[in-house]
């Protein structure tokens, strides 16, 4: 008999909409209270598909959201263009620096007129149903038309990042057997044009932001400008109209390509149905209840700057806008404004002061760099003793009430809302120095609903916004299951904790007892959000997806009495020592961070099979864009460090003040570990981990193995004195990963 961990506890505030249960074995069970509003478990081989012109089966709950009519993202965009037809969808900065500044728009109806336009033009250039059309370039209205184009005509859109080279494009448009490519410029083009002698399947591309390079020649594509391509689209009104009265809801929408930190990446197939819900699920939590009446209208303002290739990136900027603005007796629309391509280098905080968002979706790369900015203008302005202390207090108060509002939300099953008390001079500091800073950033109308996705960020960054009053809620979730599986939203409110699954939505947590610590496994979701499978890849699908439908993350974590998830670590990046002991490193590089704030950039751990753990850290760089250059950032790194004299991560290992420093960091470090194993006893710098260096993916993952390779040599040396490490137990060894393809690459001494 399972045991109800739920029920055991009690607590004050609103019952969790979740019960917890844990079995015999250790696996835990989180479910919706109510069990009708559980989606049934789709019969044994209809829960996943591979073939493009596959579908699977829509499991439909009798109630709640998971209960809700099964429809497609076209249907959804026609009524959009109906019901909405003169609200402004889509805006962009135009004339830039000039008398004429201003936005230009497109309105949900002329949105929807543009993508039939762009529908009807890849029909005629030999698009089919269950096609893919492959999209490159920055965020911008062509994205979205070519997009939602591929979708009317019953294709699907695959995203390819921007820093792809030519070897991933050709990769990703063979393995998709695209026809027809969009791309933003010239420099995108003549990436295809490197790799043209191996593209198997493209017969078309189109450039949307200028007109193609004349000199510019393919043996075999036909490369169009954007009016050339939609002037083909004459007369295909019946052919499109006939295409998306054939769509389907259990039909594939869209291709997310997965950022290969193990190898190829893979091509997460997601259904119309999985959009649907997955969009209306995100749009039901608290978190999106800040909308805004203005212009007549109650909406959201959202910025579009996240790669669209990326899952959140594209569901927040392109799908939620679709399912709100076209939902049913939509009481909500919302307006999607595009940054500026040189956003990351330093725009975005103009483009956000302009709009003022209702809701703020960012990576913690994103987060940090708003911190350092604001430290570094902090540092810079002068301040009389009086207005010091004022604003020291109004943080100190600011933290204060965040820590109260997380302690608040009990680890029972109940959750709470937040009720920190609110001291007439908590008042006074939120007026002056929170609302000041909030309005200089342009968070003002979202401080309460900011947001970060696609990679754990620090307590430390949390906890900085938390005392100026913006508070950021980590969301959860994968490619895999179409985006969010968890978002933390007002009630949720833990740092570090990761909320409620979506309505809907299982979780269990699959312990093993070889590898994990009680009450912690494998964090595995089932719902209607789940994807249909990877394309052309059974075999990976079946690794992902069980016979009973759980799609396992390969995160290990944890839930509480209320059903909220904690991550604790990931089996692929588990380092097992010598002796055995299984190690999360995300943790300890989060410490060294923390005692490393203002020097360290990044670190990643090094200590699989070995005696001791090291670790391989960068120093903060100067930045040239996005990428960054030798230089080391003297301005930053000598106000903590005053004595070093390096200017480059080359220099850095030699220089007497760093190597004091890194010593003093060791110390400082290893009394607060867990135990002995959780230690580190090397550290070594090396350059800034970057996009351009491989080190990280489009959407700055740490990619473990290409690090270890790149760096064998600093990290053999780190071990020279080592003698060779015991044997590692089979047993361990074989539950350290469910793949062995995961396993980072072995560092031999």
């Amino acid at each position: 008999m399972g045991q109800n961990i739920s029920t055991m506890c009690s607590g004050p505030g609103e019952q969790s909409p979740y019960i917890v249960q844990q079995n015999e074995d250790g696996t835990i069970i989180s479910r919706p209270r109510d069990s009708d509003h559980v989606a049934p478990i789709a019969s044994r081989g209809k829960h996943m598909a591979t073939d493009p012109t596959d579908q699977v089966d829509v499991p439909v709950a009798k109630a709640g959201l998971a209960g809700i009519e099964p429809t497609t993202i076209t249907a959804l965009f026609k009524r959009a263009s109906e019901t909405r037809a003169d609200e402004v969808a889509l805006r962009w900065e135009e004339n830039v620096g000039t008398p004429e500044e201003g936005f230009g728009t497109l309105t949900w109806r002329q949105y929807y007129e543009c993508c039939v336009q762009v529908g009807q033009a890849m029909v005629a250039c030999g698009v089919d149903r269950y096609d893919t059309v492959s999209i490159m370039g920055f965020n911008s209205k062509y994205w979205l038309m070519s997009q939602m184009g591929a979708v009317m005509c019953g294709a699907k859109s695959a995203g390819i990042y921007s820093t792809n080279g030519p070897s991933d494009c050709a990769y990703i448009v063979n393995h998709s057997k695209t026809k027809v490519v969009m791309v933003e410029n010239n420099n995108i083009l003549k990436r295809f044009l490197e790799a043209q002698g191996s593209l198997e399947t493209v017969t078309t591309i189109v450039v949307w932001d200028e007109e193609p390079d004349k000199t510019v020649s393919f043996d075999k594509v036909n490369v169009l400008s954007w009016a050339e391509f939609t002037a083909k689209g004459a007369g295909k009104e019946a052919s499109l109209l006939d295409r998306m009265d054939k769509i389907k809801p259990s039909d594939g929408c869209q291709l997310i390509y997965t950022s290969g930190t193990t190898g190829s990446p893979k091509a997460v197939m997601c259904s119309h149905d999985n959009l649907w819900y997955e969009a209306k699920c995100v749009a039901s939590i608290r978190l999106l209840s800040g909308a805004v009446y203005e212009d007549g209208v109650m909406q959201h303002f959202t910025i579009s700057f996240l790669p669209l290739s990326h899952v959140a990136g594209n569901m927040m900027d392109v799908i939620m806008p679709i399912a709100i603005a076209g939902e049913p007796d939509s009481k909500t629309s919302v307006c999607v404004t595009f940054a500026r391509p040189d956003a990351m280098r330093g725009s975005l905080k103009t483009t956000l002061q302009k709009v003022r968002p209702t809701v703020f979706l960012a990576v913690p790369r994103v987060w940090e760099k708003f911190r350092e900015a604001v430290m570094k203008i902090s540092a810079k302005k002068p301040k009389g003793a009086m207005m010091q202390k004022f604003i020291d207090f109004a943080k100190e108060k600011g933290l204060e009430q965040f820590h109260e509002l997380a302690a608040e939300a009990s680890d029972d099953g109940h959750l709470n809302y937040g009720s920190a008390s609110f001291a007439p001079l908590r008042g006074v500091a939120s007026a002056v120095v929170h609302a000041k800073l909030q309005k200089g950033l342009g968070l003002d109308r979202c401080a309460q609903q900011c947001v970060s996705a696609a990679a754990p960020i620090s307590r430390d960054t949390i906890e900085f916004f938390g005392q100026f009053g913006i508070y950021i809620h980590e969301a959860y979730g994968m490619s895999e299951c179409s985006g969010a599986t968890s978002v933390a939203d007002h009630g949720t409110r833990k740092t570090l904790c990761l909320g409620l699954p979506l309505a809907g939505c299982e979780i269990m947590i699959a312990h093993d007892k070889n590898r994990d610590k009680a009450g912690e496994g494998e964090i595995c979701f089932r719902g209607r959000h789940i994807m249909m499978g990877y394309m052309h890849d059974e075999a990976k699908t079946a690794e992902c997806i069980d016979d009973d439908g759980w799609l396992h993350s390969g995160d290990v974590g944890r839930v509480d009495g209320a059903g909220r998830i904690y991550i604790t670590g990931r089996i692929k990046e588990l380092i097992i020592t010598a002796g055995g002991e299984n190690i999360a490193p995300v943790p300890i590089e989060d410490s060294i961070k923390a005692f490393g704030e203002g020097v360290i950039s990044n670190c990643m751990l090094v200590g699989d099979r070995m005696k001791y753990n090291t670790m391989l850290i960068t120093l903060k760089h100067m930045f040239d864009g996005s990428e960054p250059t030798e230089e080391l950032n003297l301005a930053s790194l000598k106000k903590l460090i005053p004595a070093m004299t390096a200017t480059t991560a080359d220099d850095a290992n030699d220089d007497p003040a760093l190597k004091q420093w890194v010593e003093q960091l060791k110390a400082q470090y290893n009394p607060t570990a867990v135990s002995n194993a959780q230690k580190v006893q090397k550290f070594t710098i090396v350059p800034e981990f970057s996009l351009g260096g491989g080190e990280l993916t489009p959407t700055l993952k740490l990619k473990r193995a290409v690090v270890l390779k790149k760096y064998a040599a600093q990290v053999e040396l780190m071990y020279m004195d080592a003698t060779p490490p015991a044997k590692v137990s089979a047993t361990a060894t074989a539950h350290s990963t469910k793949d062995s393809e995961t396993i980072a690459t072995e560092v031999r001494v």
